[in-house]
């Protein structure tokens, strides 16, 4: 169970990343005109706020980051941890 959380975790963490990155990238392309700088930064910073939850081992506060459609597919806590 300890390797499967890891391996949520890190698949997690891979795909935050990933958003990240996209989201800053976005600067160079068109669609980059719809979003503007603060909502980079809130999304940026809820991105943040997750991975440190992750890394502090708080899943409460892990889970309550998690986009609506990811609750959906995990409505508990420990369903989205294990």
């Amino acid at each position: 169970m300890i390797r499967r959380r890891h391996t949520l975790q890190n698949a997690l963490l891979a795909f935050a990343l990933t958003l990240a990155l996209a989201v800053v990238s976005a600067g160079k392309s068109r669609a980059q005109d719809a979003v503007n700088k603060a909502d980079s930064l809130a999304t940026q910073t809820v991105i943040e706020a997750q991975i440190n939850a992750f890394r502090a081992g708080d899943d409460n506060a892990a889970y309550s980051h998690a986009a609506p459609n990811i609750k959906q597919i995990f409505p508990t806590v420990d369903q989205f941890i294990s």
